[in-house]
């Protein structure tokens, strides 16, 4: 993913939608004092997607870094009988 991201070791030009979400900092990776973290709110659980692990952040939305700004991301519940995943939706705003 360092090809992709903007910043955590990554040589990209992309932000994610739900990496300033602080409660979903994890790992030594993603300090609390930080603003920005390459993880975000999981998008699979067992109900959702059976996974060796039973959870994990498998969907994303990404935007260019120079093109947005005030990025906020949710996962909301997942649609049964619908999708395999939760919904992931993303707000941004234009930069001027």
């Amino acid at each position: 993913m360092d090809p992709l991201y903007d910043h955590g070791g990554g040589t990209g030009i992309f932000q994610e939608a739900d990496e300033n979400d602080t409660s979903q900092f994890t790992g030594p990776q993603c300090p609390q004092s930080g603003d920005r973290c390459r993880s975000g709110e999981e998008t699979a659980e067992p109900v959702c997607s059976p996974r060796a692990d039973g959870r994990g952040k498998t969907d994303c939305i990404f935007l260019s870094y120079c093109w947005f700004t005030t990025v906020r991301g949710d996962a909301a519940a997942c649609p049964p009988g619908m999708s395999d995943h939760h919904l992931l939706r993303g707000v941004v705003a234009w930069e001027d």
